[in-house]
């Protein structure tokens, strides 16, 4: 016969691993399988990488500041990527197509915060050059 504190135990971890699963937030899982992935199986990888490989290649055809970036940077906006502050992720729209903002984690969403992060810290760092030192207004001092 097995023994009840056996029984009990592997009751209690079961219980625990249950709980845990349900007090996860929605999309964790899904979120952690696509950075370990290098998002292989998301949907969306091929218009994320589009993307994410245009706004690497021509920044300066963005609108770019801390919790917003957007393309083309004159005109009307083909495509928007806004910092929820709520959900604490990025989320993106496209402008032809009416299904809303969609959820920008995973894989996807650490390149382009690392992305934005950089460039951000690049303008930031020439408009304080531009303002500490009017003078030596070049292109070696502002980092370019």
């Amino acid at each position: 016969m097995i023994n009840p504190v056996i029984i009990g135990t592997i009751l209690a971890v079961i219980w625990f691993f249950l709980i845990a699963v349900l007090v996860t937030p929605p999309g964790h899982y899904r979120s952690k399988w696509d950075r370990l992935t290098r998002a292989k199986y998301r949907p969306d990888r091929v218009n994320l990488q589009i993307m994410l490989d245009h706004l690497r290649s021509y920044p300066e055809q963005w609108s770019i500041n801390r919790e917003a970036a957007a393309f083309p940077i004159e005109g009307s906006k083909q495509i928007y990527l806004n910092y929820d502050k709520n959900s604490a992720k990025w989320r993106y729209t496209l402008n032809g197509f009416d299904d809303g903002p969609r959820v920008l984690d995973g894989h996807f969403g650490i390149e382009f915060n690392r992305e934005l992060e950089k460039l951000n810290n690049k303008k930031e760092n020439q408009a304080l050059l531009r303002n500490f030192y009017p003078d030596l207004n070049s292109g070696v001092l502002l980092l370019k």
